[in-house]
């Protein structure tokens, strides 16, 4: 017996009957059946959308607010795979950035607010200065 290329089979039938139908193609030696539904996820998303980082850098450089004019002639040396992972290094380093500068802004205000507090409570370091000299 011989192993023949595999071929994807989609039928079409009564759901009560399934079982039965299926029970009996496979009985006849036409069909062999793999049960799909326990395979992991991952295979099944890895071959999903091989081209998910490629949508990724476009709508990353569609969402860009300053954006250059696409050349005119296709350089001789572009490697497209070169720059796809160029431009999923610089999405990433961007949203660091962000990260960080949200970080540091949340700081800033929070050191204000302690300044403020201080203030009102009269434990500030310029109150205390000032009580120094004066006494």
């Amino acid at each position: 017996m011989s192993i023949a290329a595999l071929k994807k089979v989609t039928l079409v039938g009564i759901a009560n009957e399934k079982d039965i139908a299926l029970s009996d193609l496979q009985n006849l030696g036409v069909i062999h059946l793999i049960d799909i539904s326990n395979q992991s996820l991952s295979n099944s998303q890895k071959q999903a959308d091989p081209f998910k980082d490629n949508h990724e850098a476009l709508a990353f450089l569609e969402s860009c607010t300053l954006q250059q004019r696409p050349l005119r002639r296709r350089p001789k040396q572009f490697q497209p795979d070169i720059a796809i992972a160029q431009v999923l290094r610089l999405k990433a380093r961007t949203g660091q950035l962000r990260d960080e500068a949200e970080s540091d802004r949340s700081g800033a205000q929070t050191q204000s607010q302690n300044r403020a507090t201080q203030r009102r409570s009269g434990k500030h370091p310029k109150s205390d200065r000032t009580a120094k000299t004066l006494g």
